[in-house]
């Protein structure tokens, strides 16, 4: 799904949420797939982060999965050896040297979620209400809806700048806690 374009898997969800559920629920009679998934503000919002999930899902998992094969079988014996517990393998072998891993799923994690647009154009266009509008839909309504297309730049080029300090902080932070071999 990763590789997969948004707008496309947007459009796809929009139907199993809309149509395929309602199936779902005639077919089984459960009250969870009868729900107003993008019609109701707090499901809409849960739904567009649930895709988004989805969709980041099996490449987080591919680079923690790529991190654990990168810690050497050494370590562990020796922290064995050690009389190191399984949790304390886990805690003080394992995790610090998933750092490099953890800092790229982080970083990538809050750079997606703050460029967050055509899962939301796809499913919602921002509704129902306010309840998935976010600010990359305000950016793209006033530059295109409005016509507006100075102000809708100006905001791009803010928000550029916001994400960018954001991603360097994040960086910073996560770079203090990895640990080399």
């Amino acid at each position: 799904p990763y590789i997969m374009s948004m707008t496309i898997v947007g459009f796809i969800w929009k139907f199993i949420f809309t149509q395929g559920f309602a199936k779902l629920f005639d077919i089984t009679g459960w009250e969870a797939l009868n729900l107003s998934w993008l019609g109701d503000p707090k499901l809409a919002f849960y739904s567009v982060v649930a895709v988004g999930v989805w969709q980041g899902l099996g490449f987080y998992i591919v680079l923690y999965i790529a991190g654990l094969k990168a810690i050497p079988d050494e370590v562990i014996e020796a922290a064995i050896v050690d009389g190191a517990s399984p949790a304390q393998r886990f805690f003080r072998v394992v995790l610090p040297l998933l750092g490099p891993s953890m800092t790229t799923c982080i970083f990538m994690s809050l750079t997606n979620g703050l460029k967050v647009f055509d899962i939301i154009l796809a499913l919602t266009k921002g509704g129902p209400g306010t309840s998935t509008y976010s600010t990359t839909m305000q950016i793209y309504q006033e530059a295109f809806t409005n016509n507006n297309y100075g102000l809708g730049s100006a905001q791009a080029i803010i928000y550029f700048i916001v994400v960018m300090v954001i991603t360097q902080l994040v960086l910073k932070a996560m770079s203090k806690r990895e640990v080399d071999l």
